[in-house]
């Protein structure tokens, strides 16, 4: 079985011809930019093949026509849907950059004490009312509970793909399960 990694969300129709507008975390330097086939869907699981047509960088996002997508309401139906690629589409990350992919089931490591407090479940794209992605909050279970942090400097010191560990800081800001 292919991987496929999410790469965008779907944040809304644009016109009536059935275009999308998706908003990714790396904005206009996006794999959007190169791609010729994407996968939309819930989950990795779920998804429907679509070729690119036509993409466009607009201010609040990337304008794309995907075969099969033809009206409106087609693509209305797929609003906060993920967009993914075939890992193997995709161009390596540069050095201190990740796919959040990659960081799913990572150990989650208090920084100051050096002690594991977690481990990464799931990654939350805190979205806006009007839809567009502004900040993502990041799910940590700990003993059987989930906390959650905001995906910020302020909280995340270092990410460490190789080794699938995410060292924390500041964690005095949050009440941990015990």
């Amino acid at each position: 079985m292919k991987e496929l990694v999410e790469i965008a969300r779907v944040l809304k129709p644009h016109g009536f011809k059935g275009a999308l507008v998706a908003k990714t975390e790396s904005g206009k330097d996006s794999a959007l930019s190169y791609l010729t086939k994407l996968y939309i869907g819930k989950s990795p699981e779920t998804t429907t093949e679509h070729q690119v047509i036509e993409k466009a960088w607009m201010p609040k996002g990337w304008k794309l026509e995907l075969s099969g997508i033809t009206s409106d309401s087609m693509a209305k139906s797929l609003r906060t849907f993920s967009i993914y690629a075939l890992r193997e589409d995709l161009s390596p990350v540069a050095e201190n950059e990740f796919y959040v992919h990659d960081l799913l089931g990572a150990s989650v490591m208090d920084s100051l004490s050096e002690e594991k407090c977690g481990t990464l479940s799931s990654i939350e794209p805190v979205s806006t009312q009007s839809h567009e992605i502004s900040q993502d909050r990041w799910w940590i279970e700990s003993n059987g509970n989930f906390f959650s942090i905001p995906a910020t400097t302020k909280y995340i010191h270092r990410v460490d793909v190789n080794q699938k560990t995410i060292w924390l800081k500041n964690l005095a800001d949050f009440l941990l399960p015990e």
